[in-house]
């Protein structure tokens, strides 16, 4: 089991208990980007960096996967 705090309350939400077969959720992703600038604080002679980790999910058959609808 596994808790997600994007997936509604379960008092509240219309959807809020999936299940079925996880191993069939696959995951991509674009691997870690590094950028640095040394113009963004010129004046402060600091070093700017941002990493940007980008990655998504899909099921690969629909109907591995469930969701528990509440009334």
């Amino acid at each position: 089991m596994y808790e997600n705090a994007a997936v509604a309350n379960i008092a509240t939400g219309t959807k809020p208990v999936f299940f079925g077969a996880w191993d069939q959720v696959k995951v991509a992703t674009t691997g870690l980007e590094v950028a640095t600038s040394v113009d963004y604080a010129f004046n402060q002679d600091v070093t700017t960096y941002r990493f940007t980790y980008r990655l998504g999910a899909a099921v690969t058959d629909a109907s591995h996967i469930k969701y528990l609808e509440m009334a």
